[in-house]
């Protein structure tokens, strides 16, 4: 029987004997050339199943600080929401962590505007008369 996770809920274990972290390092996903260290982190891990090897990469989310006690709080986007860690024990004795996600808040409802170029036909720049 499949297990269900509820909406924006998510858990994590410790990685299994066979798995692995082998590498760290850093992508760019773009077109454009960035420096060394400015693309975006990843970590690559091996592991075997059933006789077989494979590698998973992850990309980093952010980090992870000390909220109240037990509860984290993440430097960083995950899917552009906040992601709320707690560590738990399981009925059988295994540590796990709680995962909750909750969705960015603005202050006071408020939205940064976007900033607007205008130009004329001839390519200069109106002024905006407010």
């Amino acid at each position: 029987m499949d297990k269900t996770i509820k909406g924006q809920k998510g858990i994590a274990f410790k990685p299994r004997e066979n798995e692995k972290a082998i590498a760290m390092g850093w992508v760019n996903q773009s077109h454009e050339e960035i420096g060394q260290y400015n693309g975006d982190k990843v970590i690559i891990t091996r592991s075997e199943n059933n006789g077989t090897q494979f590698h998973d990469i992850f990309i980093h989310a952010g980090k992870l600080y000390e909220s109240q006690g037990k509860e984290y709080k993440l430097d960083g986007t995950l899917l552009d929401k906040k992601i709320f860690i707690y560590f738990n024990k399981s009925q059988a004795g295994t540590d796990y962590m709680s995962l909750s996600l909750a969705e960015q808040q603005k202050p006071n409802g408020y939205e940064q505007p976007q900033e607007i170029n205008a130009t004329n036909d001839e390519g200069s720049e109106d002024e905006i008369p407010f």
